[in-house]
């Protein structure tokens, strides 16, 4: 029986998505892309004539119209200001979520989240596909050496014009709790307001360790962390599907690289819708919130210019 599949929010994130479902749909798996709902109703339209879905402009439309369990799992993707009723409204489907994040653009709705998912026992996979890469792997292991402690990190992010400014900065945050661990305060230096063309931030992590972070808008989201121990540096570069992971000590250079990493998220999603394989997601939901909660403590501190405790 084939996986039925619902996406809100007919957009470039989730397209992609639903593109790399299809593409891992066979005959051990089979995808079926039920329903598209947006609040573009010819948007859903037109997507939902591509993969012969039923469109909706909006997620409760698209709920109503459907019989409770109708769909096994909701991609959702969407603008921060408007997360919340849409998973709320899957997890009362008895659907599983997969998210794209931001999760939410105040913390009490990641909470929120967090207790409903709890209470109703839904699987939930968060967007994060730098999480499959084992470039990140390689680069985690030589940032958390005990022999010399990593004492800055250089953090550079472009993200798509459309999104807000911190929030759409996400996936660097997470990269950065992977890479330098979990943050302590941040101080910003630029970019208050959503739609600010750039920021930048200092970041004081829990190892002690500083974090520069510049962020900008551009064409497409990207990123780059620089680090160095003694004559070595080291350049992770990351994008929504690959990784690259660089070291040069004098004139050796090394390089890592992983790609095809949409597609290795989504089979671990499916492997535990199917097969229960839960352990094999990354990040767990906790640790998406606690992401989001750094880009928001940046959110903040670029509107007062002070420092912020996360």
């Amino acid at each position: 029986m084939a996986l039925r599949i619902g996406f809100i929010g007919a957009n470039s994130p989730n397209k992609t998505l639903c593109d790399a479902l299809r593409t891992l749909s066979g005959a051990s798996e089979p995808v079926e892309i039920v329903a598209v709902a947006d609040s573009d109703l010819s948007k859903s339209k037109i997507w939902a004539a591509s993969c012969g879905a039923s469109a909706f402009s909006s997620a409760p439309k698209m709920f109503g119209a459907l019989e409770k369990g109708a769909l096994d799992a909701v991609f959702v993707a969407l603008e921060a200001a408007k997360r919340g009723a849409a998973e709320n409204a899957s997890i009362a489907h008895g659907a599983a979520l997969y998210l794209v994040p931001p999760l939410g653009a105040h913390i009490r709705t990641s909470n929120a989240l967090g207790l409903a998912v709890r209470k109703n026992g839904v699987l939930v996979g968060v967007h994060a596909p730098h999480r499959y890469a084992s470039a990140l792997d390689v680069a985690r292991k030589i940032a958390a050496s005990k022999t010399r402690k990593i004492a800055a990190f250089d953090a550079r992010f472009t993200l798509a014009e459309t999104e807000n400014l911190w929030l759409g900065a996400w996936p660097l945050f997470d990269v950065l709790r992977v890479l330098g661990g979990e943050p302590k305060r941040i101080f910003g230096l630029g970019g208050a307001g959503e739609t600010a063309p750039a920021g930048a931030a200092l970041c004081e992590l829990r190892s002690g360790a500083l974090a520069s972070v510049c962020v900008e808008r551009g064409v497409k989201s990207a990123g780059e962390i620089r680090f160095s121990r003694g004559d070595a540096q080291f350049r992770l570069q990351f994008d929504s599907r690959r990784v690259t992971f660089e070291q040069r000590e004098g004139e050796t250079q090394t390089v890592w690289r992983s790609e095809d990493l949409v597609e290795a998220q989504l089979r671990a999603f499916v492997n535990a819708l199917v097969h229960g394989r839960r352990a094999e997601l990354r990040p767990q939901l906790s640790e998406a919130a606690k992401t989001q909660k750094w880009a928001l403590a940046a959110q903040r501190a670029a509107s007062g210019g002070k420092w912020v405790e996360i």
